[in-house]
């Protein structure tokens, strides 16, 4: 039962960074926020749908997951996965329908028809971008040209992708000049990045050209390898859009989880660093909150070592990387493998 009366206030993405974190935590990924012409069954209809899909697709990491079978079967009933939803106006005065969809029916519908899940445990973006305008070539720094940030941040929010701009201050400058990210000099910007701690960088130029505007962008990766896109648009946001779009759906592809879900087993870990019991309530709801997992008991505790026996779907391989891309706990790679040939020995991240 849907209670329209109740007040709604639509979940933003949520970003939280440390000096020393690689990795944001999203929040949102199940709210959406659409515009309509009018509080009609037939445009609420149409505007619930919208809301479905773009929460689909940030929860997928992928634009093509609204051409699966089962997804268009969704879309037709978009009330089947619906918590709440509010009408509000915004400050133009553009009337929209805020969405919030339950996460674990529309979990299950990605998960049980082994389309991807891309964790609210996210890599955080840096992005160095240069515009052109009038001839002129511009940085677009933290504290600098409102508009294109906040069109930054709903593109980013609609997507999942938690993102910052470089503070553009003196250090940055003696780093790097627009020129160098314009021509997309990577081994520059890779080491005026190193103070961000980002998991990813991005750079980015747009620039007009007749009828619309263009852009060129490219994801660095942690490990030193690189994608390179194109995006077109009829304006700056739309081109901003369209490259992010594509960037997302080049993360998701690494990050997002495919689960197998005719595949169950059985693999335990072993970690260590848990000095008491709020490390040990952090490492077992860090290991329930994953995609794949179906259940966690603990087998032994042994001083600051706890054995956790994990029940989870999928290759064995999936699970491994998605551990270790959500920084909490680190792989002990090499290390003598304890209590049992099957486990996994890890260590609590502090």
């Amino acid at each position: 039962m849907i209670d329209k009366c109740l007040p709604f206030f639509l979940i933003t993405v949520l970003l939280f960074f440390s000096a020393t974190t690689h990795a944001a935590k999203v929040a949102g990924l199940h709210s959406a926020s659409v515009m309509v012409s009018d509080q009609g069954d037939v445009e609420r209809q149409r505007g619930l749908q919208q809301a479905l899909a773009q929460v689909l697709v940030k929860l997928s990491g992928s634009s093509s997951v609204l051409v699966e079978p089962q997804v268009k079967q969704a879309l037709e009933n978009p009330l089947l996965y619906l918590s709440q939803f509010a009408y509000v106006n915004d400050d133009d005065g553009v009337q929209r329908l805020n969405a919030e969809f339950d996460e674990q029916a529309v979990n299950d519908l990605l998960l049980n028809n082994s389309l991807p899940l891309w964790q609210a445990e996210r890599p955080s973006i840096l992005l160095w971008l240069a515009i052109e305008k009038a001839n002129r070539r511009q940085l677009i720094g933290s504290n600098s040209h409102p508009q294109i940030q906040a069109a930054l941040d709903r593109h980013m929010q609609r997507r999942g992708l938690p993102y910052l701009l470089p503070l553009l201050d003196l250090e940055d400058r003696s780093l790097v000049s627009v020129a160098e990210v314009w021509a997309g000099f990577r081994d520059v910007i890779r080491q005026a990045s190193i103070r961000y701690s980002s998991e990813a960088t991005v750079i980015a130029r747009l620039y007009p050209v007749a009828g619309g505007w263009r852009s060129h962008w490219s994801l660095l990766h942690p490990d030193g390898s690189s994608e390179s896109w194109d995006a077109d648009g009829s304006d700056e946001a739309s081109v901003l859009a369209a490259g992010i779009d594509k960037l997302a759906d080049h993360l998701g592809r690494v990050y997002a989880t495919h689960i197998d879900n005719t595949r169950r087993a059985t693999v335990t870990l072993s970690v260590n660093n848990i000095s008491g019991v709020e490390d040990y309530a952090k490492a077992l709801a860090y290991l329930e909150s994953l995609n794949f997992v179906d259940r966690v008991s603990v087998q032994e505790v042994r001083g600051a070592n706890t054995s956790f026996v994990v029940r989870y779907k999928g290759q064995l391989e999936d699970v491994r990387a998605s551990i270790d891309r959500g920084k909490v706990l680190k792989s002990n790679n090499g290390a003598l493998l304890s209590f049992e040939y099957s486990t996994l020995s890890y260590s609590l991240i502090p």
